[in-house]
């Protein structure tokens, strides 16, 4: 069986990770993989022992020539904006990812926040018209774009909430987390000259948080696409005036000699490695960002970014009583003052908010652990591909 991995074209590591991930599960099968990537993706995959086809991937007009070369049994896409349109028209089988604000009939809990695609109905309709004489039918909503036989779920059910119409879909596979370890994300990294620590001794970062073993330690990210606000980095420095050492990618200028000592800045971070020696981890809920501190049990704060699929997935893991969701700056005034209670709250002298989120975590991460337990891969590309299903063993990718 041959099977084509398609990211996002425009949405960096978090559409391209969990591919990679469901590619290392086939690893030591008879699975023939590749990915199409636009050409500047190309060497940041070969350093990860990618095989990549000799193509420059720009939609549709770049896909259909990708399938003609590889003729793959399966395509399997992270929130491909041409591969619906793709295997419609040549009748390759497909499997799409999906997730909170992609599943058809899903709805946001707060109707003033969209999507972070950004894409309206009418952007919908421009982006089909050079394909209209093919006869193609044209997407309405943004989970057209996504319509498959089979879809994965990379999370858990707990989390990642279908639909009522879907609760009982037989084509939805959750795989719990889809990422990858460290040590490959570093090699990857530091191949393309990103400001990452090292991705195997982790030098720096050990000095830093040996350093700072006495203090409270926070994790701080947006990930690589959503930018924190002016609000946000003031809440950054306020931990630091309050003694809290941080670990972030979000780059702060001027600090004076003593938030020098307290700040840790790189661009890229080994995210199992920070999650596993931080307190609480400050982030947006980005689709690859949650996952981490789920699997290592560390209590978030999220902060809104009025895009449905990062914020209704925030007040989940708030009802689930493991993180706070705080409404981002540009629709809470007050933010800040919000922030700032919350993590007094956090590091109260008793402790007893933080336990009780971890106990909450534990619980998840036991799901998270069946879940995956749970996947088999291959066996959905058997039943995409229209073959008898096999069981080939579970595998789970490697923290």
């Amino acid at each position: 069986m041959k099977v084509l991995f398609v990211p996002m074209m425009a949405g960096g590591l978090s559409h391209l990770l969990p591919l990679m991930a469901l590619n290392k599960m086939l690893a030591n099968t008879s699975v023939e993989t590749a990915f199409l990537v636009p050409r500047q993706q190309h060497a940041l995959l070969r350093a990860g022992g990618i095989e990549i086809l000799d193509i420059d991937h720009q939609g549709f007009r770049s896909e259909i020539p990708a399938y003609k070369k590889f003729a793959p049994d399966v395509v399997v896409d992270d929130a491909s904006l041409s591969t619906g349109a793709a295997t419609l028209f040549t009748g390759v089988p497909r499997i799409a990812i999906h997730r909170t604000g992609m599943f058809p009939g899903d709805v946001p809990r707060n109707p003033k926040h969209g999507h972070s695609m950004h894409l309206s109905p009418d952007d919908l309709k421009k982006g089909w018209t050079a394909l209209a004489h093919l006869g193609l039918p044209a997407p309405k909503v943004l989970s057209d774009l996504f319509r498959a036989p089979y879809k994965i779920v990379p999370g858990i059910p707990s989390i990642e909430i279908l639909p009522p119409a879907l609760q009982n879909d037989p084509s939805y596979f959750f795989s719990g987390p889809l990422v990858m370890d460290d040590y490959l994300v570093g090699n990857m990294s530091r191949g393309n000259g990103f400001s990452l620590s090292d991705a195997k001794n982790f030098d720096s970062l050990q000095k830093f948080f040996e350093s700072n073993r006495d203090r409270k330690r926070i994790y701080a990210t947006f990930g690589t696409v959503a930018k924190p606000t002016q609000e946000v980095r003031d809440c950054l420095q306020f931990l630091m005036d309050n003694g809290i050492a941080v670990v972030s990618n979000i780059k702060l200028d001027d600090l004076n000699e003593v938030h020098q000592a307290l700040y840790y800045y790189a661009r890229y971070l080994p995210m199992h490695y920070v999650c596993s020696n931080v307190d609480v981890m400050v982030h947006h809920c980005g689709c690859g960002t949650y996952q981490y501190p789920v699997m290592h049990e560390v209590p978030s704060i999220i902060v809104g970014t009025q895009c449905h699929d990062r914020d209704d997935v925030g007040m989940r893991l708030e009802d689930l009583g493991t993180s706070v969701y705080l409404p981002g700056p540009q629709e809470n005034e007050n933010f800040v003052s919000d922030f700032k209670r919350t993590i007094e709250q956090f590091f109260a002298d008793s402790g007893r908010l933080i336990e009780e989120k971890k106990a909450n975590l534990a619980a998840l991460n036991q799901e998270v652990d069946r879940t995956v337990s749970n996947f088999n891969f291959e066996s959905v590309l058997q039943k995409a591909a229209g073959r008898p299903a096999i069981d080939s063993g579970r595998v789970r990718v490697a923290a």
